[in-house]
């Protein structure tokens, strides 16, 4: 091991001893070393990196708990953010939950949390399981058909309709905190079910809404709160869910209007919504859209 990285180790040791924590085992890797810490009883993997000026940069990719990430980070004098395009690796039986419909103008919010574990894991690999917004609308209301009859005791989802979103975010201000709500409430149910130690969620805000809205759970989870964490099979598999459940209430509000409602906040979007106040008046807008969108402001501004 080179000088450099011999002292950043060295260093590292006696912070992680001061806390309470361990190197459990290192191997030499290309322009680098590889550590496998013991992080107050749970594993995580370290990666180091040496260039020909001396310098060390650390990996924290392969540790999902951005919390050890960040004090590992705090000693090395590093920013523990992940690089872009990282993938997040979580092993295990675990929950995972995503949303869909908070960037869309038109039909509701829903939040989905799913069990994954080893059984349900190789049938949805087989089934090609990935983040909803990488497949089309056919095919995620298929998949999602697939995914329940796979896990049938062990999703749920929570939806706020146009009415009570409209209401609830009146309330409150801030869609992170409708999120955090929603998520714990599906969370909280699937975990009520199953015998889960690990929750991964696709993060969408500060990790702390999340965080206390979890507290009141009687049973001890392992939350992890990432960006792009549809990387992990059960995240993927709530995505699909949340997708198609958006997408089966947006086509329920399409026919009982009989108007076409796009997905998203485009051009379009505006223009289907100049014809629904046409159609129906501005008052029952709120009956099909989220009122608080930019959207909504410029419907009288031709």
């Amino acid at each position: 091991m080179v000088a450099a990285l011999e002292r950043v180790v060295a260093g590292l040791s006696d912070h992680l001893a001061e806390e309470g924590w361990s190197v459990l085992h290192s191997k030499e890797i290309a322009y680098g070393v590889q550590l496998r810490l013991d992080c107050g009883g749970m594993q995580a993997l370290l990666r180091l990196y040496h260039n020909k000026k001396g310098e060390v940069r650390p990996d924290f990719s392969q540790i999902a708990d951005r919390r050890v990430a960040t004090r590992l980070a705090e000693w090395l004098g590093r920013d523990a953010r992940p690089a872009p395009g990282a993938v997040l690796r979580v092993d295990g039986d675990l929950v995972g939950a995503d949303e869909s419909g908070k960037g869309d103008f038109f039909g509701p919010l829903v939040c989905a949390a799913v069990y994954v574990d080893s059984r349900s894991r190789d049938r949805l690999l087989a089934l090609g399981i990935r983040d909803s917004k990488a497949v089309a609308d056919r095919p995620v209301l298929r998949l999602s058909r697939e995914i329940i009859d796979c896990c049938p005791d062990a999703y749920a989802l929570v939806e706020l309709t146009p009415v009570v979103y409209n209401r609830r975010y009146a309330e409150v201000g801030n869609l992170n905190l409708l999120l955090a709500d929603c998520h714990a409430r599906a969370i909280g149910e699937v975990v009520a079910k199953v015998r889960a130690e690990q929750v991964v969620v696709d993060q969408f805000g500060p990790a702390a809404l999340l965080e206390k809205e979890l507290k009141s759970l009687e049973a001890k989870i392992r939350l992890i709160q990432a960006p792009r964490a549809e990387s992990v099979l059960a995240v993927a598999a709530a995505s699909i869910l949340a997708r198609a459940r958006y997408l089966e209430r947006l086509m329920e509000l399409e026919q009982r209007f009989q108007v076409e409602l796009p997905k998203g906040a485009s051009n379009a979007v505006l223009q289907a919504a100049r014809r629904f106040v046409e159609c129906y008046g501005r008052d029952r807008l709120a009956e099909v859209a989220k009122l608080h969108f930019k959207t909504t402001g410029r419907i009288g501004k031709q």
